[in-house]
């Protein structure tokens, strides 16, 4: 009895040592968030070389913590490019006499081509009463006929602005200038090409919009850059397993944002991704010290806010095999826990979720873990397709802030994200 009694209290003693051990210094994911939303880094999108810069950023801090590189050449980084529109100089736009500023008062659309002009009348063009009767040959007949500038009047709610892209999607705009208002929050994105017809789109807060538009002055310069001149990298490095290495855990993000628009105007992106990038790289950390049965793989992708495809490129080019993954977790925007995490593929994959989610009730690390379906909204997805098991899990609560200028590191919390990687590392635990 007292020998079973001995092996319960070591086997305890060992548990809590080990959770004690899943609590990684606060100090160096917040040091990591900060360093990558700085502006060096001018957003980890595609101006100034922003994302490669991240990328060798995060092959230093790999290095340091004694991640061995996963890729054949032992370089960390897997290579591959794609085209990619930017805005790398000074945007202006002036209504009436008001110099608007750019990403809080107004977003040029992300397929834009460049456009100037210097106090050009502006033609207002009421969207329900001009185009609700008409077809859209009609509309961009009309549109056609008149050119200029134009502003798209009642246009400023959710459903008006989805009536217009419905009617005049901006691929269909003749070459002109579009203002569109926007009631509330804007979001900006990556696009990986141009405007057809050469229209240029510009999204106005509506607050800001002076009550009668007469003039209005612009340089919009953007820079389609190509596949060519665009080299992009995936960042790979490994832990080797003891007991089975040619089997792997994974652990991915991605670390690309939206960069800049217009000089000066960045996308600092602390939540999207620097959270999850930061997260995976104390894991990283963590497992250097703590090696596991089964290989343990970290890769960082670049490409998601252009369509996921850093991930595609890997999936289509895999490091190592994917049928040898065990399991696959993709962090994406877990800097705000205060209400819990939502976990895709959780109906997919229901006992493991329960796996989860009994864990996080043992140590109520989390306040609310929830159950979601199937989803193609990160890089979990191209993996998930080819029938790699995966969860992507993602923080809930926080300010809201999502591609816009406002994500900064001093908005992020990181509420609960150290008791995540708690969670996360039991799960592991219990996966070998």
């Amino acid at each position: 009895m007292q020998t079973v009694l001995s092996r319960l209290l070591l086997v305890w003693a060992v548990l809590s040592v080990g959770i004690r051990a899943t609590a990684q210094n606060p100090k160096a994911l917040k040091y990591d968030v900060r360093i990558l939303t700085g502006a060096s880094f001018s957003g980890r999108g595609y101006v100034d070389k922003g994302c490669e810069k991240a990328a060798r950023y995060l092959v230093r801090r790999l290095k340091e913590a004694g991640v061995a590189p996963a890729t054949p050449d032992t370089s960390y980084l897997q290579a591959y490019s794609f085209p990619v529109n930017t805005f790398p100089l000074p945007l202006q736009l002036v209504l009436n006499k008001k110099e608007l500023r750019p990403g809080i008062d107004y977003l040029v659309e992300a397929r834009n081509p460049s456009f100037a002009t210097e106090k050009a009348k502006v033609r207002r063009v009421d969207v329900a009463r001009t185009f609700e009767k008409t077809d859209s040959a009609a509309r961009i007949a009309a549109l056609s006929a008149q050119g200029g500038v134009v502003l798209f009047q009642h246009a400023d709610t959710v459903v008006q602005r989805s009536f217009l892209r419905a009617s005049l999607p901006p691929d269909s705009l003749p070459a002109g200038l579009y203002l569109v208002p926007v009631k509330g929050k804007m979001t900006w994105t990556v696009r990986t090409r141009q405007l057809a017809k050469g229209a240029t789109v510009v999204y106005v807060q509506d607050s800001v919009l002076p009550k009668k538009v007469r003039k209005i002055t612009t340089q919009l310069p953007a820079k389609l850059v190509g596949a060519d001149k665009n080299r992009q990298f995936n960042v790979c490095g490994m832990i080797p397993g003891t007991a089975q290495p040619d089997s792997f855990i994974v652990f991915t993000a991605h670390y690309d944002h939206l960069g800049e628009m217009g000089k000066g105007t960045v996308f600092p992106g602390a939540s999207d991704n620097a959270s999850g990038t930061a997260t995976v790289l104390d894991l990283a950390r963590y497992y250097a010290q703590h090696p596991q049965r089964y290989s343990m793989l970290f890769v960082f992708f670049s490409g998601e806010e252009a369509g996921l495809l850093g991930s595609q490129y890997y999936t289509e080019h895999p490091i190592k095999p994917l049928d040898r993954i065990r399991f696959l977790i993709n962090l994406d925007m877990v800097g705000e826990c205060a209400e819990g995490a939502s976990v895709v593929n959780a109906t997919k994959h229901p006992e493991v979720f329960a796996q989860l989610e009994q864990l996080n009730k043992e140590q109520s690390l989390l306040p609310n873990l929830k159950a979601g379906g199937e989803a193609s909204n990160s890089d979990h997805y191209h993996f998930s397709k080819l029938g790699v098991p995966a969860f992507f899990i993602f923080g809930n609560g926080g300010k809201g802030h999502y591609h816009d200028v406002f994500d900064t590191a001093e908005d992020l919390s990181l509420t609960h994200t150290e008791n995540l990687q708690k969670l996360l590392i039991r799960f592991v635990s219990a996966l070998q």
